[in-house]
């Protein structure tokens, strides 16, 4: 079973036809983006990100791969910082390693 990694960045940051997202931060808004061919074979996905404060970033690669009928498993974060409730605005499973 392939399980590449596919990548959301920041917007011009990836080559190739991508999807764009833009997405609140607590300071302004910014863009995410996906190349559209990494996505294409694959229906499920979980995402894994180092933080997870507010979960704007994470809300914004979910609701990218939902526009495409994929399905989120969960989100595997390094960090959590609970007192944003970042996980409650999603709904996935959040996993995280260290909680603060």
């Amino acid at each position: 079973i392939k399980k590449p990694l596919i990548l959301a960045r920041k917007k011009n940051k990836l080559p190739g036809k991508v999807i764009e997202q833009s997405y609140g931060l607590e300071y302004g808004k910014d863009v995410l983006s996906i190349q559209d061919s990494a996505i294409l074979p694959f229906k499920k996905f979980v995402i894994v990100d180092d933080l997870l404060a507010t979960g704007g970033t994470a809300k914004c690669v979910i609701d990218m791969l939902k526009n495409k009928k994929k399905e989120i498993l969960a989100l595997s974060v390094v960090v959590e910082l609970e007192f944003l409730k970042g996980a409650k605005n999603l709904d996935i499973p959040v996993y995280s390693e260290v909680k603060f």
